[in-house]
């Protein structure tokens, strides 16, 4: 029993300690496990009664200090994400390019499967999965994960918090692809962000509008050039039925 809890131990070693070097159990169990089993076992009983094979959440909660995930999606039509994600389709998406950093690094699809990750076995190799594995009634959002251990990131203060600092990783304008408006954004607000597009960092970055599909309910987006997304027949239409006035859109780009 004692050494089976070592051998766990022992598999969460990376994970804890991702800068110590890598030695074998045998080593480890001489150096570590041995001397300090009670204290081990102790600890490891306080994330969960027996222990199971099955992350126990106070597990979770403990490798959320040593880890950062960045959630990011494949759809950007989602009826429901808009509705959560975007205030109600009064914000915007951006869409990333996940060939540049901080994206192509440690990242994976979400598998949507009915039982949570267990730890099969005591390894070396820590198996990430429970970091990329959600329930099937979350399919929708086609997830796609970005991990990070802390040490990689950045420290700064959280806005609207008491002292509290966040994690961050630099964003290159030129990882931005594209800008996705939601259909009842303001249209002051559509401006503030076509002017900084117009930016000549952000000139390579295409701008959609998303407007409701006449005969079904999900979005169409139409392309824009950053000049005039909005057709000048569909302006007073939209007006009514969204009570947003999307005249004010400013339909030049600065010389």
């Amino acid at each position: 029993m004692a050494d089976d809890l070592g051998k766990k131990a022992y598999a969460l070693e990376p994970v804890l300690n991702p800068n110590a070097d890598r030695i074998s159990w045998q080593e480890w169990k001489r150096s570590f496990w041995l001397p300090q089993r009670k204290m081990v076992i102790d600890s490891l009983r306080t994330y969960h009664e027996e222990f199971n094979e099955i992350f126990p959440r106070q597990l979770q909660v403990h490798l959320s200090g040593f880890f950062g995930i960045l959630c990011l999606s494949e759809n950007h039509e989602s009826l429901l994400m808009w509705a959560h994600y975007a205030k109600g389709h009064t914000g915007f998406v951006l869409e990333f390019d996940p060939d540049q950093e901080p994206f192509y690094r440690e990242r994976g699809e979400v598998a949507y499967l009915p039982d949570r990750p267990t730890w099969k076995r005591p390894s070396r190799d820590f198996d990430k999965s429970i970091f990329f594995t959600k329930s099937p009634e979350w399919r929708y959002e086609k997830e796609h994960r970005v991990l990070r251990n802390f040490t990689e990131l950045e420290q700064h203060p959280l806005h609207g918090t008491s002292g509290r600092n966040g994690y961050f990783a630099k964003l290159p304008e030129s990882s931005i692809k594209a800008v996705y408006f939601g259909c009842r954004m303001e249209n002051g607000t559509i401006t503030e962000v076509l002017d900084i597009l117009k930016r000549p960092t952000y000139r390579h970055v295409k701008a959609f509008l998303g407007l409701p599909a006449k005969d079904s309910f999900r979005l169409n987006f139409s392309e824009g050039d950053q000049t005039g997304l909005i057709d000048p027949s569909v302006v007073n239409i939209l007006t009514k039925i969204f009570g947003v006035d999307y005249s004010g859109i400013k339909k030049e780009r600065s010389k």
